[in-house]
This record gives structure tokens, sequence and C-alpha cells, in this order.
């Protein structure tokens, strides 16, 4: 048997274990196993009073260090909001933390796939991923990444599915529970259907219970897994090997493509954003807005063209890492 990586001994040790087994479902954010570690041992040594883990307990624990960056407290401050959602939600009082006091500093910029690369990631993904081990293993990738990309999915919501959120005859996946506790509906098209149809196809005995995306032992199949594989298609592949790709471009892609497409067919983008907003997941518009500053970088003659408008909506850029 595996032996876990950290062991934790304070008096919020099991939802610690839980809470690495809940993230582990949905991420690979193992960077959230030194931090709960970090603030075990803190607990040990501070016992917050009468248990509770208050305002002042927590921004004790989230004092900047000397050799610490702001980013490093940034992401500090991430966990412990998260961890404390997850111990309310399982009816453990803890403080959640406003973030507004904690600052990220923008280090990257996502790069925005151009039609004829995501041709070309495809055209790659066939001749790296073959099916020796796993006889749907090429078939397999090959819907995952469409609907990444055609849905605009994260990588955690997309590995999660089974076949019962997914309804053919009325074109709809179902999205239980993805980023900040939120369900929702996606609406597939006709070309999308059919590539699942072809797909489940390829299986014998299938449970509605059983993930779309399985390993071979039958669990959801992991996102680092995803993403060396990911990196194989893109090293064997034409594309400017120069350039930083990344599995979670699919999503933004999808939402400056769509943009694109609305001032293309001149849609009114007011009725567009909300629209677009509910099917991404996001919990507040800032978040699809910013999507604007891309589609404007990327196709500077429709600022040409809503000069006026653009001026008004396109946000700053801020606060995007939480998307």
């Amino acid at each position: 048997m595996k032996k876990d990586k950290y062991t934790f001994s304070s008096s919020y040790k099991e939802y610690m274990k839980n809470y690495i087994d809940y993230r582990k479902k949905l991420y690979t954010y193992h960077s959230y196993e030194v931090y709960l570690r970090s603030f075990d041992k803190y607990i040990i040594s501070n016992p917050p009073k009468n248990n509770i883990l208050s305002k002042e307990y927590l921004e004790k624990w989230l004092t900047k260090k000397e050799s610490e960056s702001n980013n490093t407290l940034y992401q500090r401050a991430i966990f412990i909001k998260s961890f404390a959602i997850y111990l309310n939600l399982h009816g453990v009082k803890a403080y959640v933390i406003n973030m507004k006091y904690y600052k990220y500093i923008q280090e990257f910029i996502p790069h925005i796939y151009t039609n004829e690369e995501i041709i070309e990631i495809f055209r790659s993904l066939n001749k790296t991923i073959n099916n020796k081990l796993i006889s749907y293993k090429k078939e397999m990738y090959k819907l995952l990444f469409l609907l990444l990309y055609c849905c605009g999915l994260r990588i955690s919501e997309a590995l999660h599915i089974t076949w019962q959120n997914i309804n053919v005859d009325n074109q709809y996946i179902e999205i239980l529970k993805s980023k900040n506790h939120m369900s929702r509906i996606v609406a597939i098209n006709d070309y999308i259907c059919q590539e699942i149809l072809s797909y489940k196809s390829l299986f014998k005995n299938i449970s509605q219970n059983d993930f779309v995306f399985p390993s071979r032992n039958k669990t959801s199949i992991q996102v680092q897994r995803i993403e060396e594989n990911f990196h194989k298609i893109i090293k064997n592949s034409n594309l400017n090997q120069n350039n930083y790709y990344r599995i979670h471009d699919f999503r933004h892609t999808f939402a400056v493509h769509n943009l694109r497409k609305c001032f293309l067919n001149k849609e009114d983008i007011n009725v567009k954003l909300p629209i677009l907003m509910t099917y991404m997941g996001h919990q507040d518009i800032k978040y699809t807005e910013y999507y604007l500053r891309f589609t404007a970088d990327m196709y500077p003659e429709f600022i040409k063209e809503n000069e006026n408008y653009f001026s008004n909506v396109i946000p700053n850029v801020e606060d995007f890492k939480n998307e």
C-alpha cells in the first residue's frame, strides 16, 4: 500500500486528510499538501481558542514571512480560504478570509490558439498517442481535447464526467459541483454528440457511473498523466517550440473564439457575456469580461470598429488568476 506523503497530527487531522483526498479528485495542486502540513504544525504549536479557526487566528498564520514573495503569500491565502470553505461545508465553523488584502502579480499571459494550431495539435495527437496498451486511448484524448476546446471545460470538469452526466438525445452534459461548488448544464452540438457516441461504442458493459475518461483501474484518469501526454503531443508537433502551451489554454481559446464570432455576427455583447459566463461556470462576469482584452489583442480590427465600446467594457488585468 502506498504510504501518504504527509501525516497530519493536529485536532483537524481528519479534515485535512479528507480535504487532500477531495482536492486530488479535482485538481493536482500538490502544493496544498505543503500548506496543510505547515498549517497543521501551526495548530499544534498554537492551539486555536475553543478549537475555532477565527479571523485573527488565520490572519496570524498568514503573516508574511521575511523570505516570502507576495505571490507565495497569495497562494497560501487562496489555500486557507479554500480549506475554510471546505470546513464550513462539513459543519465546522471557520472564518473565510477576504482576498482583497492579498494581491497576485500576473506573471503569465494565456496562449490563445489559432485555428491552424488547433488543427496541428489534433494532427500530432493522431501520430503521438497509440492504442497499444489501452484500446481506446487515442480516441479518448481526441474526445477530451474536443470537449476542452469546443465546450470550454476545465480539465478537472471533463475528467470527472460520468456516462450518466451525458444526455446525447437532448444534447447536453451535466457538470456537477465543479469550481466554487457550482453545477451547470453545458449544451453540445451534433458533431460532439456523434463523437461521444463513436467513442462510447469502443466500450463493453458500460455502467452509468463509469467515468467517460477512465484510467486502466476504472478510476478517473489523473490530470498529471493527461498533461504529460499533452506535452508529448506538443513536442511531436510543428508548433513553435519556443511558445508555452497549456491544456487550460483550450478554455481561454474557447472564450476568445466565441467573442470573436460574436463581433463577426454583430451580436450584442451585453447579451452574449452573461450567456458565456453561465456556460463557462464563472462565478463573476468580470472573469468573462477579461477575455475581451485577449480578443482585442488578437483581432485589432474589432477595436477599430468598436472603439468607443471597447474603451468602456475592457477590464483591467487583475484577479484573473482565480479563474
